[in-house]
């Protein structure tokens, strides 16, 4: 039998004694033996031992000496149990210091491999006058440098070898933006940070480089870009996407609306063999060999049995 083994067994024997125990003698024989016993709060918890022995330490028909010797001894588990508590909760707090300094190491690790921003050299097209006021001013040049920057960062390796550091584009772009904004009295006034958001944001789309190519190629110009919707400026394949789902959400309408038609409507080229109601609809699909008649599923409208012929 293993040494824990053995205290445990000791635990639950004096734990037994003590409860009734009302020798002097045996008391203190087991708490001198208790004492000198190795534990652990584990051991403490599943035999009670402690419940027992605080008991003696309130008992008045005991000495005052077995009463201190009693009252030490849970005194003595009990700064054991609190020390063990304290290190455990060290433990989780240091395992959590290090799970935090693994994934901020990770994070660092992976922001180095990943693609740094284009920064080689920052926007040096026109900038706007001096006879515009402060704010104005400040506002046009900060649009026109982060509509630089976009187009830069999302632009391939060959796209940016064809844009000047002087490149026209992000001034034909927000001034066609000022002046939409201008034009349009209705609009609301957020318009004009939008439609600048929308641009930049497609702009810097890894998966979406033919609008960068087209910019520098000349293709498209900045003034016809200001003027297009998110939808204009997304990718071929995005463009591609968002019609079939149009085009998948209208023939579900469709379909439904004919349902419901056909529902309301009731053909009677059949009889509910349940209610004799004529008031039926069907549908037909080729659920057998090409070479055989379609399967014909009714439905009764009156009573809601189906059956197919």
């Amino acid at each position: 039998m293993s040494l824990a083994a053995q205290n445990e067994a000791q635990f639950k024997k004096w734990a037994e004694k003590l409860k009734s125990a009302t020798d002097t003698a045996e008391i203190e024989q087991g708490l001198e033996a208790l004492s000198a016993l190795q534990t652990n709060p584990a051991l403490l918890g599943a035999t009670k031992i402690g419940v027992c022995v605080n008991r003696l330490s309130q008992r008045q028909d005991l000495s005052e000496k077995l009463r201190k010797d009693a009252a030490n001894l849970v005194a003595k588990w009990r700064q054991m149990a609190e020390n063990a508590k304290a290190k455990a909760l060290a433990r989780q707090e240091e395992k959590r210091k290090q799970e935090h300094q693994a994934a901020q190491a990770a994070a660092a690790a992976a922001a180095a491999k990943a693609k740094p921003l284009y920064t080689e050299h920052q926007y040096a097209g026109p900038k706007v006058v001096e006879e515009f006021p402060e704010m104005v001013r400040n506002r046009r040049n900060k649009a026109r440098a982060l509509i630089w920057k976009e187009l830069m960062n999302g632009a391939t390796d060959e796209t940016r070898q064809k844009i000047p550091p002087d490149s026209p584009i992000p001034e034909e772009i927000e001034v066609e933006l000022e002046k939409q904004w201008h034009e349009d009295k209705t609009s609301d006034k957020y318009l004009w940070g939008s439609q600048l958001r929308a641009i930049c944001s497609n702009l810097k789309d890894p998966k979406n480089p033919d609008l960068n190519s087209r910019l520098a190629s000349g293709e498209l110009q900045g003034r016809f870009l200001a003027r297009m919707t998110s939808e204009d400026m997304a990718s071929k394949e995005r463009q591609i996407e968002r019609e079939r789902i149009m085009r998948e959400m209208l023939e579900e309408k469709e379909s439904d609306w004919n349902k419901k038609r056909m529902k309301a409507k009731g053909d009677g080229q059949f009889t509910c063999f349940k209610c004799k109601s004529s008031k039926t609809n069907y549908t037909q699909a080729q659920t057998r060999s090409s070479d055989e008649p379609m399967t014909t599923f009714v439905e009764c409208l009156n009573c809601g049995n189906r059956w197919k012929c």
